[in-house]
């Protein structure tokens, strides 16, 4: 386990942190009155500070591994909410520059805007998205574990390589709401590259964690194939519900309405 104040690496039976002297195991008296924090919570806060504080995330996903309280899920759903909620400010941010170009830089009424910006519908896409992307990795991670390594993989250690290794990602995400602002094209770079550092700890910590043979990479590689396929198909369905909705009769409105 690690350290919740630190991020020190400590022994599962350990009563004190060794580096700052924060409790850290034990029986404490708002846990044995039923008011201490959830093994769940614990768990993951202990665990993203000791990703943040520490040098070696490879190995704090790969401790995640281990985890049995399931908090990688929660880390899970964060990033695909984040990853809708970002998809639908940076499409508006496309809308509302499209509009300006064919009004001429006639200042545009909010309702103009809305009635192209189907809001619901890319915040939906996105979020079946991201669940059928982590679904395809946490699944993925379990079958190449369980059945080509013949390793003790559990769902719940599975769930803890991804929701862990997507940590970069999902801040990524956050900070895309106001990259778009800037230029339109930083939020896709900047996710590309947090992609590519999350699959990069993602195939580190499950490597730490189980050891990896010939055929381990050629699975992982199908893995992140299927990864692909997904967020290309559904990416391309929220752009052609989103940004593409407004193709068509987008000119001729503006030009009935400034007319």
């Amino acid at each position: 386990m690690f350290c919740s104040k630190c991020g020190k690496e400590l022994p599962d039976d350990a009563t004190f942190c060794s580096g700052c002297g924060n409790q850290v195991g034990g029986t404490r008296p708002a846990q044995a009155a039923g008011g201490g924090m959830p093994p769940i919570l614990e768990k993951l806060i202990s665990q993203t500070a000791s990703f943040f504080m520490k040098k070696d995330p490879v190995g704090t996903v790969a401790k995640a591994a281990e985890d049995k309280t399931f908090s990688g899920a929660i880390l899970i759903v964060f990033g695909f909410l984040m990853y809708a909620l970002a998809a639908m400010v940076n499409v508006n941010q496309i809308i509302v520059s499209l509009i300006k170009d064919a009004a001429d830089g006639e200042k545009i009424p909010h309702s103009i805007v809305k009635q192209f910006f189907p809001s619901g519908t890319v915040f939906g896409f996105s979020v079946l998205t991201g669940f059928l992307v982590a679904l395809v990795a946490v699944v993925g991670i379990f079958v190449v574990g369980k059945f080509l390594l013949k390793k003790n993989v559990t769902v719940a250690g599975a769930i803890g390589i991804v929701g862990y290794a997507s940590i970069p990602l999902t801040c990524v995400y956050i900070l895309n709401m106001l990259l778009g602002l800037i230029w339109m094209w930083l939020p896709f770079i900047f996710s590309l590259t947090a992609l590519a550092g999350t699959l990069i700890l993602m195939f580190g910590g499950f490597n730490k964690a189980y050891g990896a043979s010939k055929g381990t990479y050629g699975a992982y590689m199908i893995v992140v194939l299927l990864l692909v396929i997904v967020a290309v198909l559904f990416g391309y369905l929220t752009a052609k519900n989103g940004v593409s909705a407004i193709g068509g009769g987008i000119t001729g409105s503006l030009g009935n309405l400034f007319s």
